[in-house]
């Protein structure tokens, strides 16, 4: 039988009790609930395990549950949603189906307007994360810089602009 796989969440932004910024909450467990704690057990029969003090966080919000056949962890928002969603990689999950959880992936949780109230990093491991190749984050089609007016554009969209005046530190026109 393969050994389990030990996981863990890097708290990086968010208020968790008795967990501060960047410290590392174990995923031991076959199932960890996040969310607001309730009192009333029928509204949260596994008991959340992670504890989020945040308003905009819902009660049993996710779980991340071990899958010991495919040996890896799996991430989900619970039946029927959350009204402020849950998120990995910046892109919103739906609510009740399983999603896979690779080291490294970002777990947001209440979106509002566009900042997330509570960030996750799943881990595996301790190892080091690769760095995304710069040339993969950027079109390499189509991509124009005009210095004089200090714009950048793909095509036909502005997508930067620099107010004039303004530079960016450690950067000159």
């Amino acid at each position: 039988m393969a050994e389990r796989k030990v996981g863990f969440l890097r708290l990086e932004k968010g208020r968790v009790e008795g967990f501060e910024t960047t410290r590392e909450i174990g995923l031991q467990s076959d199932v960890t609930v996040i969310g607001r704690p309730s009192t009333d057990i029928e509204s949260d029969p596994q008991g959340t395990s992670v504890h989020v003090s945040d308003d905009y966080i819902s009660r049993g919000h996710m779980r991340v549950t071990y899958d010991p056949i495919d040996l890896c962890y799996l991430a989900e928002e619970r039946d029927g949603g959350t009204r402020n969603g849950t998120y990995i990689n910046g892109d919103r999950i739906e609510p009740g189906k399983r999603y896979r959880l690779k080291d490294g992936d970002l777990i947001g949780l209440a979106k509002v307007g566009e900042e997330f109230r509570v960030m996750f990093r799943f881990r595996e491991t301790h190892a080091t994360l690769a760095a995304i190749p710069i040339s993969s984050l950027i079109p390499t089609t189509n991509l124009t810089v005009d210095l004089q007016a200090r714009t950048v554009s793909a095509g036909d969209r502005i997508i930067s602009a620099a107010a004039e005046g303004v530079r960016p530190s450690g950067f000159s026109l």
